[in-house]
């Protein structure tokens, strides 16, 4: 099975945050023309960005932004699902997500959000 890649929007998002670990997948952030002398399609670096996986999105925000974070499951007669939480600012959202993916996901979203806003502050 392989691990989920992030969105084409939270690669951007991540991009403009400093992410520049090193990954399989790459993608092209907007269609380039086709070169009028030779035919080909010459990509500036800049219109390429990083496409990693959730996982090592979140371990980017752990390692480099010092974060400390986690996806988990819970089952009791209250809560039940799978569900995030950020320890640094404190912070728990107990969401029943159908998938530890979409806790991931979901994860990430929210912690994109946070340091954007941190930046602009």
């Amino acid at each position: 099975m392989e691990l989920q890649l992030v969105t084409l929007e939270q690669a951007k998002k991540l991009k403009e945050l400093g992410f520049d670990w090193k990954c399989k997948e790459k993608q092209i952030i907007e269609e380039m023309p086709a070169c009028k002398l030779c035919g080909a399609i010459h990509i500036p670096i800049a219109h390429i960005i990083k496409h990693p996986t959730i996982a090592l999105a979140l371990k980017w925000f752990r390692d480099v932004k010092g974060m400390r974070i986690n996806v988990d499951s819970y089952i009791d007669d209250k809560y039940g699902g799978n569900f995030w939480y950020k320890d640094n600012p404190s912070e728990i959202l107990l969401e029943n997500y159908d998938t530890y993916e979409q806790a991931e996901s979901a994860l990430l979203d929210a912690l994109i959000e946070y340091v954007e806003e941190q930046n602009e502050k």
